[in-house]
């Protein structure tokens, strides 16, 4: 049975004309004629004033109400906190701010050979370079390489760590609240 066909069924249980039905609905006879066959689908708002009128139950329409078909959406935010999160934890991982590595390269005067100095740099120059430091020509050669942890990355791999797994919690969360429907 139709929702038009339930309606005319429960206008003649009243005894009711169209006419009479109508305005005891505040509606036009034309429109109840057109639901009754079917040709338009009342509102919600046409739905109660129906039920009022013809003094039905809530239950009664339950069979003619479609539920509204969700679809499962990637939220932009979701997204966006999820790339945040990978950006942050690769920069974290790959030292794109604060590198570890630390060289120390052994600097000699070409002038003078009693002065010897220490350059420490987080930047790779190569095994050896010169530089004209104070109208003196020195030759530094690299004497190590030291990794020094620090606790920005450790931040950086936290902090995206955290968003990543809050961005696929939400998803998934919303993922099994849409299959429970």
């Amino acid at each position: 049975m139709e929702i038009g066909e339930f309606i005319r069924n429960a206008r003649k249980s009243n005894d009711w004309t169209q006419a009479f039905a109508a305005r005891e609905i505040g509606i036009q006879q034309s429109y109840l004629s057109k639901i009754e066959n079917n040709q338009l689908i009342p509102s919600q708002d046409v739905l109660e004033k129906i039920q009022f009128a013809y003094d039905l139950s809530d239950s009664s329409f339950t069979p003619f109400i479609k539920k509204p078909e969700t679809q499962l959406v990637f939220k932009k935010r979701y997204v966006f906190t999820f790339l945040v999160g990978f950006f942050l934890l690769s920069s974290g991982f790959l030292e794109l701010f604060f590198r570890q590595t630390y060289y120390t390269y052994q600097a000699v005067s070409l002038h003078k050979s009693d002065v010897v100095t220490f350059h420490v740099t987080d930047q790779y120059l190569g095994e050896s370079y010169s530089e004209i430091f104070a109208q003196t020509p020195y030759q530094y050669t690299l004497i190590g390489a030291r990794n020094i942890p620090r606790s920005e990355n450790n931040w950086l791999k936290a902090l995206g760590s955290f968003l990543l797994m809050l961005s696929v919690c939400a998803f998934v969360r919303d993922y099994w609240l849409y299959i429970k429907k």
